[in-house]
């Protein structure tokens, strides 16, 4: 499951448009195609399915999929973040057609929106404060 969020993340912006080309993610380097399904699990024999053995390995891969989003949200996440800061500090910083990432606490993180940036508004200070950006559908919103 991991695996396949991981490389099924679009790195580009995913457009509304069918007639656009549709967005690449790891899986299309990997795979040279999108990754549909999860790769297909070991099936216990009989004698190993008995209900303490099934509970124990579907709570140790809840354990491994909480650790992976614990690390995902504290190390990459904060990467992206500090990578962001370095940035800014040496460029312009949010400008007119970056792709960004619309994080939303109510959906699961692997499903958050990618969104292009229309226009950046600047503070009093004139670093960008706020920005219009596209959604996959089409609408607008201001952050």
């Amino acid at each position: 499951e991991v695996e396949a969020v991981v490389n099924s993340r679009p790195v580009t912006f995913i457009y509304n448009n069918p007639k656009e080309p549709e967005a690449l993610s790891p899986a299309h380097f990997l795979l040279g195609r999108k990754l549909t399904t999860l790769p297909p699990r070991h099936l216990p024999a009989k004698d190993e399915a008995s209900s303490g053995h099934l509970a124990r390995g579907w709570k140790y891969r809840c354990t491994i999929i909480e650790q992976f989003w614990r690390r995902w949200r504290s190390e990459y996440l904060l990467e992206l973040r500090s990578a962001h800061i370095t940035k800014a500090n040496s460029s312009s910083g949010l400008q007119t057609d970056d792709i960004v990432l619309l994080k939303d606490d109510r959906l699961p993180r692997q499903i958050w929106k990618i969104c292009r940036v229309k226009d950046t508004f600047p503070g009093k200070d004139g670093k960008v404060r706020a920005c219009r950006i596209v959604l996959p559908s089409g609408g607008e919103l201001r952050r």
